[in-house]
């Protein structure tokens, strides 16, 4: 190879190589946003955020499945992990960004609400104390519907009856694990999204503005 051609070559590296840090520095820049933030920067978009936000509690608001089996008192162990009184210490938690994202949503006008088929209301509703994060919720506990059921059909009319006129099917938003109850809710013309890592993160947030702002 030619000087000129080494000389080309080296350069190519180099660049590569700052081009891949700067894109690496941007999704740490990204990942590093608050939730607050990237509501802020979606309606200074002029995107509309939904009027409801509506959430799943088991493998959503919390990674477990087992809310029903575990016994009161319960106790924070942790930032983000309670621990029940029942002998075995079931241990649930929810996820590092949820206290940020439920801030924000409240924050920027978002009215919050709960579907969950665990139910068990009394449990629930003292894990939801225990995490500290009840307080979101309380003010509206006609939007909170924790029942038995085959499916989220009845808790979404529920919710939509409790949230008046003023507040269309479009306009809300369901945050769930379990794909036939997110299909159930886009039959009912609201949008929904998946959650795939059992608790909210900040990328399901942002997938979900972004399919809400798309319809």
């Amino acid at each position: 190879m030619s000087r000129a051609g080494e000389v080309s070559q080296l350069h190519s590296y180099v660049s590569n190589k700052v081009n891949k840090r700067h894109k690496a520095a941007g999704n740490v820049v990204a990942n590093m946003s608050s939730a607050s933030e990237v509501l802020h920067l979606h309606k200074a978009a002029g995107k509309v955020l939904p009027k409801i936000v509506i959430l799943d509690l088991d493998y959503t608001i919390w990674d477990s499945m087992c809310a029903r089996k575990t016994v009161p008192p319960y106790k924070l162990t942790g930032m983000n992990e309670v621990t029940d009184d029942n002998g075995s210490g079931w241990q649930i938690r929810i996820g590092e960004h949820t206290r940020d994202i439920l801030t924000a949503l409240r924050q920027h006008g978002c009215r919050l609400g709960i579907a969950s088929l665990n139910g068990d209301f009394h449990k629930s509703t003292q894990l939801l104390k225990a995490f500290g994060i009840w307080h979101y919720f309380e003010e509206e506990p006609e939007l909170v519907q924790i029942l038995r059921g085959r499916n989220k059909s009845q808790h979404l009319k529920n919710i939509k009856l409790a949230a008046g006129e003023s507040v269309a099917w479009n306009e809300m938003l369901l945050f769930d694990d379990a794909p036939d109850n997110v299909q159930l809710a886009r039959l009912y013309d609201s949008t929904a999204v998946l959650v795939t890592q059992r608790c909210l993160t900040m990328q399901v947030l942002r997938d979900a503005l972004q399919a809400h702002s798309s319809r």
